[in-house]
């Protein structure tokens, strides 16, 4: 889950933050209600700088956490606009 701080709000809820990034997730961090930074969880964080998948395995994964057969996905009929 993601949660929203804004830099003013770091120093005083920081130890809260991190607390809650042990658990998972990610805070964006804001400034003046731009998005400037996000802090990531040391799972994500390694499984980002660590995991680089091949198209096969990104597709397989992907068809592992999607159930593309129960979406009912036709591919000539719903992309055929885009087969010209």
């Amino acid at each position: 889950m993601t949660h929203q701080y804004s830099v003013e709000q770091l120093p005083k809820q920081l130890e809260r933050i991190i607390q809650e990034l042990e658990k998972g997730g990610s805070a964006q961090i804001t400034r003046q209600g731009e998005q400037v930074a996000v802090i990531l969880c040391a799972t994500e964080y390694d499984r980002l700088l660590h995991e680089k998948l091949g198209f096969g395995k990104a597709l397989e994964q992907f068809r592992q956490e999607y159930n593309v057969v129960e979406a009912d996905i036709n591919q000539s009929r719903d992309f055929s606009k885009y087969s010209r």
